[in-house]
């Protein structure tokens, strides 16, 4: 039996790059930030990378240009 998948929330890690960003930035919607899209890419790809397993995100995006970014980078 395969192992179960890993489960990977990318809402987890947006606290770092809004606290970063802080008033630099006049984004109200955290997908907005190019930072939290790219820091999903990296961390899904070293989490499949390290693990070898199945991820599970459950991530609702509310952009198609969001979805996209992120996916292709998978």
């Amino acid at each position: 039996m395969p192992p179960h998948p890993v489960v990977f929330d990318p809402e987890e890690i947006v606290m770092s790059p809004r606290r970063l960003l802080g008033a630099l930035t006049d984004a109200t919607d955290y997908q907005d930030l190019p930072m939290w899209r790219g820091l999903t890419v990296e961390l899904v790809l070293r989490i499949r990378a390290k693990f070898g397993r199945d991820l599970v995100v459950p991530m609702a995006l509310g952009r198609t240009a969001s979805f996209d970014e992120i996916t292709a980078g998978w």
